[in-house]
């Protein structure tokens, strides 16, 4: 039950981030770093945790060794899984290089939010309204 409500929680989670990296960043810089990569991957590992422990639960109703054993080899499967992304995206988004790209990036979409805010005052006050809850 209790990993249940993890997979439902990174579900959650994983949505809730992909949302305010679409209304803060460009598009150009979605495709060119790939930052909704780790919240669409948190998303799908939560729905597959979610299925699986499902299985769990109903090998343990029908005290099915096969469901279990089943659970199990998925189960493990998965962390490993989530070892290997974790890696992923250290390497990936540890790079000081492309932190600094990105950094840069998100400035300027940031810097043309401020200067263009006559046009799209709806984008700066998402920024804000995000950098507060940040901040909180």
């Amino acid at each position: 039950f209790l990993f249940q409500i993890t997979g439902v929680a990174l579900i959650l989670y994983g949505l809730l981030s992909t949302y305010l990296l679409l209304l803060v960043n460009t598009e150009q810089v979605i495709k060119e770093y790939m930052t909704l990569l780790p919240s669409a991957v948190m998303v799908v590992f939560g729905v597959i945790l979610f299925l699986i422990v499902t299985l769990g639960c109903c090998g343990i109703c029908k005290e099915s060794s096969r469901f279990l054993e089943t659970y199990a080899a998925l189960l493990l499967l998965l962390g490993l899984t989530q070892l290997v992304f974790g890696g992923y995206c250290v390497a990936t988004y540890g790079n000081q290089d492309i932190r600094r790209d990105l950094d840069a990036r998100i400035g300027e979409d940031i810097r043309n939010a401020v200067i263009n805010y006559k046009e799209d005052p709806g984008k700066m006050d998402t920024i804000q309204s995000w950098v507060r809850k940040l901040h909180n």
